[in-house]
């Protein structure tokens, strides 16, 4: 998929321009243009080579004849290379620069047996890594095509899903600006599949068993952390792993430990791997049941679709257990989202309510609180406690959706049951309090925070 307009970013070639070191690495996985951000530089040499790695290649048989290097060489696809190649390359490489030449590495990971800053001093060594060469939103909004009619809506689905990887996106800016990609994010489309197929050959696959293993076992279960890993693999195993895992920098640590997996390659598995999916999902229940862990059982079942199973444990749970199910613990939520279809929730008014806040960033408020409309009017609501959150949760849901009259309709259901509960009152005041705020009764708000404070 190497594209002739791939989208390069105008300030890394300045800094490479200003920088005046003699070697630049490039360390990034496929799409991020490296190979064109090379050559690109290259060009401004009076001479520029470039030795692309084969696996198996030895270092005399990369360089060749090379006695006499151009003034630019560029050693591209350097992760094709055993450690101990690719270091006696580099080094032979730098003995042969002239003094006002460069080398530049193109790899998508870094050696595992030494470190780049072993063969070149720091101070003669640029690395520029995917955070650097990951396209920003801004730079997206001047990829699209002045004639295309490309929103802002489908810009920041754009962003969300490829978090500014390159190719990815220019591929996906293409979809939008022919009218494929549009603003309910329907993006599990027959016509992704090319794209598909690029990320299965250049990411998923060139992931060694164990990493792979990993993967899966993250995009199945979200909220796994390090600290599970120490109980899935062999002692001094799993760190290894992981830290090759990151540094293939298609995963990172979230802000609650857990590893986050990027959304396109998750969204590749999901759609083109459920079986499997599943394989791994069911285990990571058996092993969470096993710890008592319920909850986590819960998070693991939504996210292959298996509505019924979540509810049927979530009942089990304490209510007051029951309420961390949002943002990274719901990776069933991107084929909600993307496939613009959503399952039926009003079956089971508890999960519902608990996925609110992970669903609220990417479902509009509107839609959200006319599901809690129908579960509120449907006869399955048999937990009163459960019944009174859901309307409090509704009314706020209608205020941000603009709909006053709805929202305060529903929190009067609220005040006939101010005196049945402990909570009660708390429901009632939350509802109201956003009530108060929409029509600017700011006093009110002020009160009734002070009031639900004391409870």
């Amino acid at each position: 998929m190497r594209d002739p307009q791939a989208p390069l970013k105008p300030e890394i070639l300045e800094l490479l321009a200003r920088s005046e070191v003699p070697v630049i690495a490039l360390v990034a996985p496929a799409g991020f243009c490296k190979t064109s951000i090379a050559e690109a530089y290259g060009r401004r040499f009076a001479q520029c080579v470039t030795l692309r790695a084969s696996p198996g290649m030895t270092a005399d048989e990369l360089l060749g004849n090379l006695e006499q290097p151009a003034q630019c060489t560029i050693l591209d696809a350097a992760e094709r290379l055993d450690d101990a190649v690719w270091r006696e390359a580099l080094e032979r490489l730098l003995a042969m620069r002239p003094h006002d030449g460069a080398v530049i590495v193109c790899t998508r990971r870094e050696p595992s047996l030494f470190f780049l800053s072993d063969v070149v001093s720091p101070h003669n060594l640029l690395v520029l890594r995917r955070a650097d060469l990951q396209l920003s939103l801004n730079e997206i909004r001047e990829l699209v095509p002045q004639a295309a009619e490309v929103s802002e809506a489908a810009i920041h689905a754009i962003r969300y899903l490829t978090a500014g990887w390159p190719l990815p996106t220019l591929a996906l800016i293409r979809l939008a600006a022919r009218g494929w990609l549009c603003d309910s994010y329907s993006v599990i489309d027959p016509r992704l599949s090319d794209l598909f197929d690029w990320l299965e050959v250049n990411a998923l696959n060139t992931l060694p068993a164990e990493l792979r293993d990993i993967l899966f076992r993250c995009v199945a279960s979200r909220d796994l952390t390090t600290r599970d890993f120490d109980e899935i693999f062999p002692e001094g195993h799993t760190r290894h792993d992981l830290r090759l895992y990151r540094n293939a920098q298609r995963a990172v640590i979230g802000i609650a430990g857990e590893i986050r997996v990027q959304r396109l390659l998750a969204l590749l598995v999901r759609t083109r791997h459920s079986a499997t999916l599943e394989r791994y999902a069911r285990k990571a229940c058996s092993e969470f049941l096993e710890r008592g862990e319920g909850l986590r059982v819960v998070r693991a079942l939504i996210g292959i679709g298996d509505l019924a199973g979540a509810a049927e444990t979530l009942d089990s749970l304490p209510f007051e257990e029951t309420h961390d199910l949002s943002g990274y613990a719901y990776p069933g939520l991107e084929l909600e989202y993307f496939s613009g279809t959503a399952p039926p929730y009003e079956r089971y008014p508890l999960l519902w309510l608990q996925l609110v806040p992970g669903r609220i960033h990417v479902v509009p408020a509107i839609r959200l609180a006319r599901e809690g409309a129908r579960i509120v009017h449907a006869n399955g609501v048999s937990n009163e406690r459960v019944r009174r959150w859901l309307l409090s949760t509704v009314a706020t849901l209608f205020v941000a959706a603009g709909d006053l009259r709805s929202a305060e309709n529903y929190a009067s259901l609220l005040l006939e049951d101010e005196g049945a509960a402990a909570d009660a009152p708390v429901a009632t005041d939350l509802a109201q309090i956003c009530i108060a705020y929409a029509h600017g009764r700011y006093r009110e708000v002020l009160n009734r925070w002070a009031r639900t404070r004391a409870y």
